[in-house]
């Protein structure tokens, strides 16, 4: 009798791959928890904006003249910038003038995008209207040192700024706890030395830098501190379900509206999966993930000495080679 098999189609960049699985081996096929997106993005979006977590509403926190920096995710990240800036922007120039607003890509040390990369990510009406930019790590300017010793270099527009909005979405991240919050900032906008400091083994190695851990965490409270020290800032984040539908939307204050947005719902789906069977295969799937460390670190929590995870990623170089001084230390990994 011939071995029943399961298949399984996997998100692999754009498109999928297809796996067979025998049924007796497959312990089960682990996917983010999700929930419904909300029926209008738009009013929820303007909603959060005029009723913010821990903040006054967004145009209180500005004066007419003001220069506006709003940082963006890059295209290593899923947020749906395309949809989440019209409202703010429109929301801004009921207070403010269109040429003083700027968009930044929050690269980090990733590569820049185009002008086509740009399009794809906010729209090809903001990119033809809106002053937009990449984060550049070659033009930052140094605002001190942290309690433990990394400088505080920032992109120069970013702290020239007189406030600034950072959006992004909010999941779990294997080593800062949750993505979003702080991140638009730093690392997204920081120095290379910056980013090296605080990315280095003594505080990736640290137990409590993890999936779901952000105080105690001494990666992340550095991020925090960093961003925090920039200057007046107002977060826009969201989550998203797989069809990257806005489930959520968490508007104010930078630690505020974030905390909020990473409150716990409910059991960790991974719960679920059996614990004693180390036979077994377990088959995950997530859409593209351009960043080389990411996938395979989540992987690493699931799986067990002799289980075996199946996982697709359409993975590429994600570091910047024209970084100055000298190359990253983990470049050439890549």
């Amino acid at each position: 009798m011939a071995e029943k098999t399961i298949e399984i189609r996997l998100p692999y960049g754009e498109s999928f791959k297809t796996i067979h699985i025998s049924e007796k081996n497959l312990a089960g096929i682990l996917e983010t928890r999700q929930h419904r997106g909300l029926e209008n993005e738009w009013k929820s979006i303007l909603d959060n904006l005029r009723n913010p977590t821990g903040s006054v509403a967004l145009l209180e926190r500005i004066d007419e003249n003001d220069q506006v920096v709003i940082i963006v995710t890059d295209n290593t990240r899923a947020c749906p910038e395309d949809r989440i800036l019209p409202p703010v922007l429109e929301e801004l120039e009921k207070k403010i003038s269109r040429d003083n607003i700027t968009i930044i890509f929050a690269l980090g040390l990733h590569p820049p995008l185009n002008r086509a990369q740009m399009e794809k990510k906010l729209g090809k009406d903001i990119v033809d209207n809106y002053w937009v930019l990449n984060h550049d790590v070659n033009d930052c300017v140094n605002i001190g040192i942290t309690s433990r010793g990394t400088p505080i270099d920032v992109n120069r527009r970013v702290v020239e700024a007189d406030f600034r909005i950072s959006t992004g979405f909010i999941e779990p991240h294997f080593f800062a706890g949750f993505s979003g919050g702080p991140k638009g900032i730093m690392p997204g906008c920081a120095g290379l030395e910056t980013v090296q400091n605080n990315h280095g083994v003594h505080h990736i190695a640290h137990p409590n830098a993890t999936f779901g851990v952000t105080e105690g965490n001494p990666l992340w409270e550095e991020l925090r501190d960093i961003a925090l020290r920039v200057g007046p800032s107002f977060l826009l984040n969201v989550t998203l379900n797989k069809n990257r539908q806005i489930t959520g939307v968490f508007a104010g204050d930078l630690l505020a509206a974030h905390r909020a947005g990473c409150d716990p719902e409910g059991p960790d789906p991974a719960d679920a999966l059996p614990r004693q069977d180390e036979s077994a295969r377990v088959a995950t799937a997530r859409p593209e993930s351009p960043d080389f460390v990411a996938p395979r670190s989540q992987s690493m929590e699931i799986a067990g000495p002799r289980r075996r995870l199946v996982r697709t990623s359409r993975t590429r170089c994600s570091v910047r080679r024209d970084v100055t001084p000298g190359r990253c230390p983990f470049q050439d990994g890549l």
